[in-house]
């Protein structure tokens, strides 16, 4: 009985999920959100996103960096203020919503 209360648990904890820490508008038809661990643009459905009030598509995603993505978005954003992620990517926490800064 005693043996087993002074064991010690190593790893196998839930591994954290990943989330959008910035989120920018670059020019009226593209942005960038930057997450706080490194991601791929390619495991992403463009569809899961969506620029508010404007509820614009996207229609390219891009890689930048390790931790950027960059969004083509189908209509002009400049007067929105909100990204919106709904998708079900493994890792990744859903739904999101996050003000442009």
């Amino acid at each position: 009985m005693g043996q087993w209360s002074h064991r010690r648990r190593r790893g196998g904890g839930a591994s954290p999920l990943n989330f959008i820490i910035d989120a920018r508008i670059i020019s009226p038809t593209f942005s960038q959100a930057t997450y706080l661990y490194p991601v791929d643009a390619n495991s992403f459905d463009p569809n899961t996103f969506s620029s508010e009030p404007s509820h614009s598509q996207v229609d390219v995603l891009d890689q930048l960096d390790t931790r950027t993505i960059e969004f083509q978005w189908l209509d002009n954003i400049a007067a929105d203020a909100t990204l919106f992620y709904f998708g079900a990517t493994p890792g990744i926490v859903t739904p999101q919503t996050i003000s442009y800064s």
